[in-house]
């Protein structure tokens, strides 16, 4: 009795299976195309690329068909059709009163089968990810420019999910003493329903994700243990937190004397960060915006557990609706994935 083989490994079955998706990614890059928006016309201008190679690809499977080509030969042929279709990258700035530019540049990663502002479908998950000191946007677009999220689809790392990240600059994503910047208040008030509504994802609090590493651990930590209700999980690595618990605990061993001890423009920034020069910060305002206080403070809602053995991790949130950073949720599951080397 010969062989039996699945559906997908026979050329006739395989030439469907790659049609199908090239018909799929034709019908994306027109839906995005005809948006018009500045944003999307190099997503478009990227699919109907991807189109014309698919449309190369669907060619080498007739032939193969017709030729009677079976097996791994023809297994790679669709494995390489079917890997051409990419996310798509979308950059902005979205236009606000809560920052002293009055702007704020942003960028979102939307998976392969998203179909724009147009996509009526089940929401996505959607993370929100913080860089670090020094960093911007322009990190998430490398990674999207790399296939580093597309990668991680198509391995079943993740599911498909919407990215976004905005160019924070070096603020710790804090709504200043001072006021003259509320970063916090730009990113929970106007960027997160921004994404939400124009990207068909995060629409309940069960798809919304935080990460960040170094100064965006410490933004990510502190939006997820301030505002539990909004977020399912947070992933940190090296966050920049202090465990002292009030200012008068900083001492010259902790990170926030440091940075107050580079120069007296550093300090005037720290001034209006904090209300003070280290370590007389505004004792409220420090309680508001420290990870550390804030889990202290908000322990009613927050639940801090540890597993082991393997990377730490934290479950956050009320008894009613639990938090989850470990490696359970997908979506965090790329974030450890991704950073697994600094744990």
């Amino acid at each position: 009795m010969g062989a039996s083989h699945e559906p997908c490994c026979r050329p006739g079955g395989m030439l469907a299976r790659a049609t199908n998706v090239l018909a799929s990614t034709r019908e994306k890059a027109a839906e995005v195309g005809s948006l018009g928006a500045s944003s999307f016309g190099q997503a478009a201008s990227s699919l109907t690329s991807s189109a014309a190679s698919l449309s190369s690809a669907v060619g080498q499977l007739q032939v193969g068909s017709r030729a009677g080509i079976a097996g791994a030969a023809a297994k790679r042929l669709v494995k390489d059709l079917v890997t051409t279709a990419k996310s798509s990258l979308i950059v902005g700035t979205l236009p606000t009163g809560l920052v002293p530019e009055q702007r704020v540049d942003y960028a979102i990663v939307v998976p392969p089968r998203h179909r724009g502002s147009d996509d009526d479908g089940d929401p996505y998950p959607l993370l929100l990810t913080l860089h670090g000191l020094k960093g911007s946007r322009d990190g998430l677009i490398k990674q999207h420019e790399h296939g580093d999220w597309d990668a991680r689809f198509a391995a079943g790392v993740c599911p498909e999910m919407v990215i976004a990240t905005i160019s924070g600059g070096d603020n710790y994503y804090m709504d200043f003493h001072d006021k003259s910047a509320m970063w916090e208040t730009f990113l929970i008030e106007e960027f997160l329903p921004f994404v939400i509504r124009t990207c068909n994802c995060g629409a309940t609090r069960e798809l919304r994700y935080l990460m960040g590493g170094s100064m965006g651990g410490h933004g990510a930590l502190k939006l997820a243990f301030r505002h539990p209700d909004k977020f399912a999980a947070v992933a940190a690595f090296e966050p920049a937190i202090d465990a002292a618990l009030e200012p008068a605990h900083l001492t010259r061993r902790n990170h926030q004397w440091a940075q107050c001890a580079g120069s007296a423009q550093a300090g005037d920034l720290i001034t209006q960060m904090w209300g003070g020069v280290t370590p007389e910060y505004d004792s409220l305002h420090y309680r508001l915006h420290n990870p550390a206080s804030l889990a202290n403070d908000n322990a009613a809602s927050i639940k801090v557990v540890w597993f082991t053995p393997g990377p730490r991790a934290l479950a956050l949130g009320s008894a009613d609706a639990p938090m989850c950073a470990c490696v359970t949720p997908p979506c965090v599951r790329a974030c450890v994935h991704m950073y697994m080397r600094v744990l």
